[in-house]
Protein backbone atom coordinates (compact mmCIF):
# COMPACT_ATOMS: atom_id res chain seq x y z
CA UNK A 1 0.00 0.00 0.00
CA UNK A 2 1.09 3.73 -0.59
CA UNK A 3 -0.78 4.97 2.05
CA UNK A 4 -1.02 3.83 5.82
CA UNK A 5 -4.98 2.68 6.01
CA UNK A 6 -6.94 4.99 8.36
CA UNK A 7 -10.19 3.29 9.75
CA UNK A 8 -11.40 7.33 11.21
CA UNK A 9 -10.63 8.72 7.63
CA UNK A 10 -12.53 5.99 5.66
CA UNK A 11 -15.92 6.22 8.53
CA UNK A 12 -16.02 10.13 7.73
CA UNK A 13 -15.29 9.66 4.07
CA UNK A 14 -18.31 6.94 4.11
CA UNK A 15 -20.55 9.26 5.99
CA UNK A 16 -19.58 11.98 3.53
CA UNK A 17 -20.40 9.63 0.53
CA UNK A 18 -23.58 8.77 1.79
CA UNK A 19 -25.04 12.16 2.75
CA UNK A 20 -23.44 13.36 -1.14
CA UNK A 21 -24.73 10.37 -3.34
CA UNK A 22 -28.23 10.66 -1.66
CA UNK A 23 -28.16 14.75 -1.73
CA UNK A 24 -29.76 14.30 2.06
CA UNK A 25 -27.66 15.12 4.51
CA UNK A 26 -30.01 12.84 7.35
CA UNK A 27 -29.17 10.13 4.87
CA UNK A 28 -26.81 8.17 7.95
CA UNK A 29 -26.17 9.09 11.68
CA UNK A 30 -23.23 9.36 13.17
CA UNK A 31 -24.12 6.12 15.49
CA UNK A 32 -25.28 4.31 12.42
CA UNK A 33 -21.83 5.16 10.35
CA UNK A 34 -20.33 4.16 13.58
CA UNK A 35 -22.05 0.59 14.11
CA UNK A 36 -21.51 -0.04 10.05
CA UNK A 37 -17.48 0.18 11.35
CA UNK A 38 -18.41 -1.77 14.45
CA UNK A 39 -21.89 -3.97 14.92
CA UNK A 40 -22.20 -4.43 11.51
CA UNK A 41 -18.76 -5.36 10.20
CA UNK A 42 -18.58 -7.87 13.02
CA UNK A 43 -21.88 -9.43 11.78
CA UNK A 44 -20.81 -9.49 8.09
CA UNK A 45 -17.39 -11.37 9.14
CA UNK A 46 -19.76 -14.24 10.95
CA UNK A 47 -18.52 -12.85 14.43
CA UNK A 48 -21.01 -10.46 15.64
CA UNK A 49 -21.77 -13.06 18.75
CA UNK A 50 -18.00 -12.36 19.92
CA UNK A 51 -16.68 -8.99 18.44
CA UNK A 52 -18.32 -5.86 17.48
CA UNK A 53 -20.14 -3.99 20.59
CA UNK A 54 -18.97 -3.89 24.17
CA UNK A 55 -21.98 -6.94 25.76
CA UNK A 56 -21.48 -9.40 28.54
CA UNK A 57 -19.83 -12.42 27.47
CA UNK A 58 -18.54 -11.06 24.14
CA UNK A 59 -14.45 -9.90 23.92
CA UNK A 60 -13.21 -6.73 25.32
CA UNK A 61 -11.96 -5.25 22.77
CA UNK A 62 -11.66 -1.41 22.95
CA UNK A 63 -9.72 1.54 21.47
CA UNK A 64 -9.69 4.35 23.94
CA UNK A 65 -9.37 7.40 23.12
CA UNK A 66 -7.82 10.87 24.13
CA UNK A 67 -10.86 13.21 24.63
CA UNK A 68 -8.97 15.96 25.73
CA UNK A 69 -7.04 15.94 22.12
CA UNK A 70 -7.31 19.62 20.50
CA UNK A 71 -9.82 18.25 17.49
CA UNK A 72 -12.03 16.23 19.83
CA UNK A 73 -12.16 18.77 23.15
CA UNK A 74 -15.19 20.09 23.75
CA UNK A 75 -17.38 17.95 21.75
CA UNK A 76 -20.98 18.17 22.00
CA UNK A 77 -21.71 14.78 20.17
CA UNK A 78 -18.71 12.51 20.81
CA UNK A 79 -20.38 10.16 18.26
CA UNK A 80 -19.97 12.65 15.79
CA UNK A 81 -16.62 13.30 16.89
CA UNK A 82 -15.37 9.85 16.60
CA UNK A 83 -16.91 9.59 13.60
CA UNK A 84 -15.78 13.12 11.78
CA UNK A 85 -12.57 14.73 13.86
CA UNK A 86 -11.29 11.66 15.40
CA UNK A 87 -7.51 10.74 14.28
CA UNK A 88 -4.95 7.95 14.97
CA UNK A 89 -2.77 10.10 17.29
CA UNK A 90 -6.08 10.10 18.95
CA UNK A 91 -5.60 6.54 20.37
CA UNK A 92 -4.20 6.26 24.13
CA UNK A 93 -4.77 2.53 24.56
CA UNK A 94 -5.74 -0.44 22.73
CA UNK A 95 -7.13 -3.58 24.31
CA UNK A 96 -8.08 -7.08 22.80
CA UNK A 97 -9.46 -9.88 24.47
CA UNK A 98 -9.00 -7.73 27.42
CA UNK A 99 -5.57 -7.64 27.50
CA UNK A 100 -3.63 -4.07 26.76
CA UNK A 101 -1.69 -4.07 23.89
CA UNK A 102 -0.63 -0.75 23.15
CA UNK A 103 -0.65 2.65 25.35
CA UNK A 104 -1.91 3.15 29.13
CA UNK A 105 -5.13 3.63 30.68
CA UNK A 106 -3.57 4.77 33.66
CA UNK A 107 -2.97 8.92 33.61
Amino acid sequence: MLNAPDMFRELDYAARIIKATTQDPSAITSSQALSMATTHAADILGLGSSIGSLEVGKQADIVFLDMNAANLSFSRDIVSSIVHRARPDNIECVMIQGEIVHGSIEK
